[in-house]
């Protein structure tokens, strides 16, 4: 006769007890989320030229640049410009379109960057926050 070489292999296993819960039945919807974007649009003196209009683009760069930075400290994703819809506009005026980098939370996050860019933009201002599929219908605007 052969001897177990694992005792404990042949001993009763007790049965595995769970608790008796229901089964969670339901429906799982998902939303899309639309894009959406911050457009500013900052009026020029009639007298502004190209050059006076380029650098306004590049601080109103330095300043999204900065927006982008705290809305990353603040637990979102940032800003990008859309520079093919940023640009110099007829009046003149100066046209920036910004998108966030994520959709989470992107229209608070967007209104928070309106509210600051309008109160330092330096001049007639309009800023608005809109979708991409009805871009003349505001979700938020502010001017100063």
């Amino acid at each position: 006769m052969a001897t177990n070489p694992d005792p404990m292999r042949d001993r009763p296993r007790p049965a595995l007890r769970f608790p008796s819960r229901p089964a969670i039945r339901g429906t799982w919807t998902f939303r899309k989320v639309e894009p959406v974007h911050l457009k500013l649009t900052l009026t020029l003196p009639p007298d502004a030229d190209e050059a006076t209009a380029g650098a306004v683009m590049a601080k109103l760069g330095e300043l999204v640049a900065e927006l982008s930075a705290a809305d990353v400290t603040a637990g979102g994703k940032g800003f990008r410009v859309d520079i093919g819809r940023s640009g110099l506009r007829p009046g003149p005026a100066v046209e920036l379109v910004l998108v966030p980098n994520h959709l989470r939370g992107a229209v608070e996050r967007l209104k928070r960057a309106a509210d600051l860019l309008a109160r330092s933009a330096g001049g007639p201002v309009v800023v608005r926050v809109a979708t991409d599929a009805d871009p003349e219908t505001p979700l938020y605007q502010t001017a100063a």
